[in-house]
């Protein structure tokens, strides 16, 4: 697992956008699995060179990992890791591109095949194409859901640290929720949708303050007699 984005790529940090994409390119090259079928090191050291590309070339990614760097040094991978999943990294990024060119120069396989080697069943693109339209891009499914969302098969609310994470939706605008809608169909998948957040107060007697566990809450002043339990701990 990486441990620092710029040790990584083995930039200092104040390496300008041009560095970095131009170290990427050459590392990227140098340890490529097609370059080294023998080096069993080599696929992970690839996925994170890709991560830390994604991350580094992006200006305001980081910009917010460069802030935890500061406040939390050799954990700041850490942090930054509990609010982005992959998709979250590597949406927006250039780094299909380049795998794709370097592909094209030097035959090797290209964003698509590493990927889904690295990531395997985690990982899905997508392709659709209509008369005068035309979306390509991926997901990553997960395993934890987003923050404070409410799991309709447990009845548990989940806090950050224990959250089930899904793929955000890459589509917005009213074009792209029709895009949205005709890829679902055609992948047979879901992109969740964010509801309202809630803020209630929820009343503990001592025992159950200190004990912690799961108490049962009622949304009856949201307009719902829904139950739902919510973990103290």
């Amino acid at each position: 697992m990486a441990s620092d984005y710029y040790q990584t790529l083995e930039l200092d940090s104040g390496a300008t956008r041009e560095q970095v994409k131009e170290t990427y390119r050459k590392l990227a090259f140098q340890y490529h699995p097609d370059r080294n079928p023998d080096d069993p090191n080599a696929a992970q050291k690839m996925k994170d060179l890709n991560e830390a590309y994604a991350v580094l070339s992006d200006t305001e990614k980081r910009r917010k990992y460069d802030a935890l760097r500061a406040s939390y040094g050799s954990s700041a991978y850490r942090h930054f890791r509990e609010d982005y999943t992959e998709e979250d990294i590597f949406r927006s990024s250039d780094i299909d591109q380049i795998l794709e060119h370097m592909a094209q120069m030097f035959g090797f396989r290209g964003f698509e095949e590493l990927f889904k080697e690295f990531y395997g069943s985690k990982y899905q693109s997508f392709e659709f194409r209509r008369p005068g339209y035309y979306s390509r891009g991926f997901v990553f499914w997960g395993h934890r859901r987003p923050e404070g969302k409410y799991d309709n098969k447990t009845g548990e609310y989940f806090s950050r640290e224990h959250a089930p994470r899904f793929p955000r939706s890459p589509f917005t605008g009213i074009l792209n929720r029709f895009l949205q809608r005709s890829v679902e169909k055609a992948l047979g998948i879901k992109f969740p949708v964010r509801g309202k957040d809630l803020y209630d107060t929820i009343f503990l007697s001592a025992e159950q303050a200190r004990k912690g566990g799961a108490v049962e809450y009622s949304l009856r002043k949201w307009g719902s007699s829904r139950k739902i339990k919510v973990k103290i701990h």
